[in-house]
Protein backbone atom coordinates (compact mmCIF):
# COMPACT_ATOMS: atom_id res chain seq x y z
CA UNK A 1 0.00 0.00 0.00
CA UNK A 2 1.22 3.47 -0.91
CA UNK A 3 -0.50 6.57 0.35
CA UNK A 4 0.12 10.22 -0.05
CA UNK A 5 -2.34 12.66 1.43
CA UNK A 6 -5.79 11.43 0.50
CA UNK A 7 -4.62 9.10 -2.28
CA UNK A 8 -4.09 5.42 -1.57
CA UNK A 9 -2.85 2.87 -4.11
CA UNK A 10 -2.44 -0.84 -3.44
CA UNK A 11 -0.12 -3.15 -5.36
CA UNK A 12 -1.07 -6.83 -5.30
CA UNK A 13 1.26 -9.73 -6.10
CA UNK A 14 0.59 -13.45 -6.44
CA UNK A 15 2.96 -14.34 -3.64
CA UNK A 16 5.90 -13.05 -1.63
CA UNK A 17 8.67 -15.62 -1.59
CA UNK A 18 11.00 -13.87 0.81
CA UNK A 19 11.81 -10.49 2.32
CA UNK A 20 15.50 -9.65 2.44
CA UNK A 21 17.62 -6.67 3.30
CA UNK A 22 20.52 -6.43 0.90
CA UNK A 23 22.36 -3.98 -1.32
CA UNK A 24 20.56 -3.65 -4.63
CA UNK A 25 22.73 -3.88 -7.73
CA UNK A 26 20.68 -4.39 -10.89
CA UNK A 27 22.88 -6.45 -13.17
CA UNK A 28 20.64 -7.11 -16.16
CA UNK A 29 18.37 -4.28 -17.34
CA UNK A 30 14.98 -5.25 -18.69
CA UNK A 31 12.87 -3.24 -21.12
CA UNK A 32 9.59 -4.96 -20.20
CA UNK A 33 7.04 -2.55 -18.74
CA UNK A 34 6.97 -2.76 -14.96
CA UNK A 35 10.37 -4.48 -14.64
CA UNK A 36 13.62 -2.66 -13.85
CA UNK A 37 15.82 -5.69 -14.35
CA UNK A 38 17.43 -8.59 -12.52
CA UNK A 39 19.63 -8.51 -9.44
CA UNK A 40 21.27 -11.15 -7.28
CA UNK A 41 19.89 -10.98 -3.74
CA UNK A 42 21.22 -13.37 -1.09
CA UNK A 43 22.66 -15.55 -3.82
CA UNK A 44 19.40 -15.80 -5.81
CA UNK A 45 18.55 -14.15 -9.11
CA UNK A 46 15.54 -11.89 -8.51
CA UNK A 47 13.38 -9.81 -10.81
CA UNK A 48 13.13 -6.20 -9.61
CA UNK A 49 9.80 -4.57 -10.36
CA UNK A 50 9.37 -0.89 -11.21
CA UNK A 51 6.96 0.44 -8.58
CA UNK A 52 6.83 3.80 -10.39
CA UNK A 53 5.47 2.14 -13.52
CA UNK A 54 2.69 0.42 -11.55
CA UNK A 55 1.82 3.62 -9.68
CA UNK A 56 1.56 5.44 -13.03
CA UNK A 57 -0.85 2.76 -14.26
CA UNK A 58 -3.13 3.42 -11.28
CA UNK A 59 -2.75 7.21 -11.20
CA UNK A 60 -0.91 9.12 -13.93
CA UNK A 61 -0.40 12.10 -11.60
CA UNK A 62 1.07 10.20 -8.66
CA UNK A 63 4.54 11.70 -9.16
CA UNK A 64 3.19 15.26 -9.24
CA UNK A 65 1.19 14.56 -6.10
CA UNK A 66 4.24 13.08 -4.38
CA UNK A 67 6.32 16.10 -5.44
CA UNK A 68 3.93 18.39 -3.60
CA UNK A 69 5.13 16.81 -0.39
CA UNK A 70 3.04 17.93 2.54
CA UNK A 71 1.74 20.95 0.64
CA UNK A 72 -1.88 20.01 0.22
CA UNK A 73 -4.12 22.16 -1.91
CA UNK A 74 -6.15 24.36 0.41
CA UNK A 75 -9.56 22.89 0.98
CA UNK A 76 -12.47 25.29 1.00
CA UNK A 77 -14.01 26.00 4.39
CA UNK A 78 -17.77 25.61 4.82
CA UNK A 79 -19.73 26.73 7.86
CA UNK A 80 -23.03 24.93 8.42
CA UNK A 81 -25.41 26.71 10.79
CA UNK A 82 -28.49 24.79 11.89
CA UNK A 83 -30.22 24.56 15.26
CA UNK A 84 -31.40 21.01 14.58
CA UNK A 85 -28.91 18.19 15.23
CA UNK A 86 -30.71 16.00 12.69
CA UNK A 87 -29.87 18.36 9.81
CA UNK A 88 -26.33 19.04 11.05
CA UNK A 89 -25.67 15.29 11.29
CA UNK A 90 -27.25 14.67 7.88
CA UNK A 91 -25.46 17.43 5.94
CA UNK A 92 -22.00 17.64 7.52
CA UNK A 93 -20.80 14.20 6.30
CA UNK A 94 -22.08 14.91 2.77
CA UNK A 95 -20.17 18.18 2.62
CA UNK A 96 -17.03 16.63 4.08
CA UNK A 97 -17.18 13.71 1.62
CA UNK A 98 -17.34 16.25 -1.22
CA UNK A 99 -13.90 17.51 -0.17
CA UNK A 100 -14.69 20.54 1.96
CA UNK A 101 -13.58 21.35 5.49
CA UNK A 102 -16.81 21.60 7.46
CA UNK A 103 -17.48 23.45 10.69
CA UNK A 104 -20.89 23.27 12.33
CA UNK A 105 -22.62 25.86 14.49
CA UNK A 106 -26.00 25.87 16.18
CA UNK A 107 -26.85 29.58 16.05
CA UNK A 108 -25.53 33.11 15.54
CA UNK A 109 -23.92 33.18 19.01
CA UNK A 110 -22.03 29.98 18.20
CA UNK A 111 -20.86 31.58 14.92
CA UNK A 112 -19.67 34.69 16.76
CA UNK A 113 -17.58 32.51 19.08
CA UNK A 114 -15.94 30.77 16.13
CA UNK A 115 -15.20 34.07 14.40
CA UNK A 116 -13.69 35.57 17.56
CA UNK A 117 -11.45 32.48 17.74
CA UNK A 118 -10.16 33.36 14.25
CA UNK A 119 -12.20 31.02 12.04
CA UNK A 120 -12.78 32.12 8.45
CA UNK A 121 -15.14 30.56 5.93
CA UNK A 122 -15.55 30.54 2.16
CA UNK A 123 -19.18 29.41 2.17
CA UNK A 124 -21.87 29.65 4.85
CA UNK A 125 -24.84 27.31 4.75
CA UNK A 126 -27.51 28.86 6.97
CA UNK A 127 -30.77 27.45 8.29
CA UNK A 128 -33.49 29.45 6.54
CA UNK A 129 -36.42 28.14 8.60
CA UNK A 130 -36.25 31.34 10.66
CA UNK A 131 -35.78 33.93 7.89
CA UNK A 132 -35.45 36.84 10.33
CA UNK A 133 -32.09 35.49 11.45
CA UNK A 134 -30.48 35.58 8.00
CA UNK A 135 -29.91 39.37 7.96
CA UNK A 136 -28.59 39.12 11.54
CA UNK A 137 -26.17 36.45 10.33
CA UNK A 138 -24.98 38.69 7.48
CA UNK A 139 -24.14 41.39 10.02
CA UNK A 140 -22.23 38.97 12.25
CA UNK A 141 -20.19 37.47 9.43
CA UNK A 142 -18.91 40.78 8.04
CA UNK A 143 -16.59 38.78 5.81
CA UNK A 144 -16.55 37.88 2.18
CA UNK A 145 -18.28 34.49 2.51
CA UNK A 146 -21.15 33.49 0.26
CA UNK A 147 -24.28 32.61 2.23
CA UNK A 148 -26.57 29.86 0.95
CA UNK A 149 -29.92 29.68 2.79
CA UNK A 150 -31.12 26.13 3.60
CA UNK A 151 -34.86 25.71 4.21
CA UNK A 152 -36.41 22.43 5.38
CA UNK A 153 -39.12 22.54 2.71
CA UNK A 154 -38.44 20.64 -0.49
CA UNK A 155 -38.65 23.41 -3.06
CA UNK A 156 -36.13 26.19 -3.46
CA UNK A 157 -37.39 29.69 -2.80
CA UNK A 158 -35.90 33.14 -2.77
CA UNK A 159 -35.08 34.52 0.66
CA UNK A 160 -34.08 37.96 1.88
CA UNK A 161 -30.46 37.23 0.96
CA UNK A 162 -30.91 35.20 -2.22
CA UNK A 163 -32.09 31.87 -3.59
CA UNK A 164 -32.21 28.91 -1.23
CA UNK A 165 -31.42 25.20 -1.59
CA UNK A 166 -33.53 22.59 0.18
CA UNK A 167 -31.67 20.73 2.95
CA UNK A 168 -32.94 17.44 1.53
CA UNK A 169 -31.44 18.02 -1.95
CA UNK A 170 -27.81 17.02 -1.55
CA UNK A 171 -26.96 17.29 -5.26
CA UNK A 172 -28.39 20.81 -5.52
CA UNK A 173 -26.57 21.77 -2.32
CA UNK A 174 -23.18 20.61 -3.61
CA UNK A 175 -23.86 22.29 -6.96
CA UNK A 176 -24.74 25.55 -5.14
CA UNK A 177 -21.50 25.38 -3.14
CA UNK A 178 -19.48 24.82 -6.32
CA UNK A 179 -21.29 27.64 -8.13
CA UNK A 180 -20.76 30.07 -5.22
CA UNK A 181 -17.03 29.22 -5.18
CA UNK A 182 -16.77 29.63 -8.96
CA UNK A 183 -18.48 33.01 -8.68
CA UNK A 184 -15.77 33.97 -6.21
CA UNK A 185 -13.08 32.51 -8.49
CA UNK A 186 -12.23 29.68 -6.05
CA UNK A 187 -13.77 26.55 -7.52
CA UNK A 188 -12.83 23.55 -5.40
Amino acid sequence: MFNHGERVIGLAVDSILDIVEDQLNIELANSAPGVLGTAVLKGRSSEIIDIGWFLSQADEDWAATAALGDRKPQRRRVLLIDAHPFFRNMLAPVIKAAGYDITVATDVDDVQGKLVAGARFDIVLADADEPGRLPQLQGVLAQDAAIIPLPSYADSRDTLIGPSVAKSDRNALLAAIGEALRARGEAA
